[in-house]
């Protein structure tokens, strides 16, 4: 069974409130029942297939999310991105990731949310090495080493980063005990400046694909 047929269709609760939810790159309905006509003409300028279709699905994954929050059709919610360059649809604050021809979006009700996708699949040591610390992938596992790069991939996307610092800007072995990620460089500048949130992760398996999402608390 594929990944794809794997992904649930529904809405799933993250932590602390949030919800993500899923879309079959494969499966997409067509791009004038969910694009507004601006994005319709932005999709004309993709030259790459694939890319097309990642960029389709995380719009309508997306939306689908803010349209049930809001009341509003999906071709009236537009998807841009703030000074972070991180994605908002309909003035709130989401994150988007694809993966193995599956798109994935998640919202926290306006605060902080970052989310990352990934295949489960071998990597080199030298991978390992570059992007974790020893205690991070205690067993050196294929699913821990991609465990990791989506719960840093994750937390960065809700500082507003992304992979535009080292993933080990972060140190996320304490997460095992119910212990917080330690943050360095300009991951911790650019977590002080947010005033130092709080962030809740969570880590769904789901066929050969790895779904983190970082959330921040409701209450601190």
């Amino acid at each position: 069974m594929t990944a794809a047929n794997m992904v649930p269709a529904c809405f799933l609760d993250g932590p602390e409130n949030s919800v993500f939810t899923f879309a079959d790159l494969q499966k997409l309905p067509h791009a004038d029942s969910f694009l507004t006509a601006e994005e319709q003409s932005f999709l004309k300028l993709i030259r790459i297939d694939k890319r097309k279709l990642e960029w389709q699905g995380g719009r309508l994954a997306a939306k689908r999310i803010i349209s049930h929050e809001t009341g509003k059709s999906m071709t009236a919610l537009h998807v841009e991105y703030d000074a972070f360059h991180r994605p908002i649809c309909g003035g709130r604050l989401i994150s988007i990731t694809h993966s193995n021809g599956i798109a994935a979006a998640a919202y926290a009700g306006g605060r902080l949310v970052g989310a990352d996708l990934e295949k489960i699949k071998p990597h080199s040591a030298a991978w390992q090495k570059h992007s974790f610390f020893e205690e991070e992938i205690p067993g050196h596992t294929d699913y821990e080493a991609i465990r990791a790069w989506t719960l840093k991939e994750a937390l960065l996307k809700a500082l507003g980063l992304g992979l535009t610092v080292p993933l080990k800007s972060i140190n996320i072995s304490a997460l095992a005990s119910g212990g917080l990620p330690v943050f360095t460089g300009k991951a911790l500048e650019r977590f002080e400046s947010l005033g130092k949130p709080c962030l809740i992760t969570k880590t769904s398996k789901i066929g050969e694909l790895c779904f983190s999402i970082a959330v921040e608390a409701q209450y601190a």
